[in-house]
């Protein structure tokens, strides 16, 4: 969580003026939060959870993990933040289905650093994005941020 608060000012120097003056000052806050938070459950993640490494078996009638490259040992909310920016985004049921599936809920703790996480992602998918030319990962960037600053990120 430390390093992720730490390399907050690099990401919003690199997103330039893709991040409106307010929107900066809240990531900053959520990001110095992070340093405050007590410490979260520990977990073997996958460390790369878009919803294109998971993948349906009709046959088996579940989902699987694929591309394993990322995974290490880590808090276990880092594993949610990808999901909470796309996937569950605009689907709390999907949200709920998901976290059903893995057995809890979210402590009050990692609900808040899912917050603060998802804030530093975006600011990183202002940055990428653009870079690479991929409108989709912008536009989730985007998409998080208007999130956050309308306080309906959950």
């Amino acid at each position: 969580m430390q390093s992720a608060a730490d390399g907050v000012e690099e990401h919003l120097r690199e997103a330039g003026d893709r991040v409106t003056p307010a929107e900066q000052k809240l990531v900053r806050e959520l990001a110095e939060q992070l340093r405050g938070l007590p410490p979260l459950p520990l977990a073997f993640i996958h460390g790369d959870a878009w919803d294109r490494n998971l993948l349906w078996s009709k046959d088996l009638g579940q989902a699987g993990w694929v591309d394993f490259e990322r995974a290490r040992f880590a808090t276990a909310v880092q594993d949610f933040v990808l999901m909470a920016c796309t996937t569950w985004a605009d689907r709390p049921d999907l949200r709920a289905a998901c976290l059903q599936g893995y057995g809890r809920d979210l402590t009050p703790g990692e609900q808040h650093a899912l917050k603060c996480l998802a804030a530093l992602h975006a600011v990183s998918c202002l940055v990428w994005g653009p870079t690479l030319d991929d409108p989709h990962v912008t536009a989730c960037g985007r998409h998080t941020l208007n999130r956050l600053v309308e306080g309906v990120f959950a």
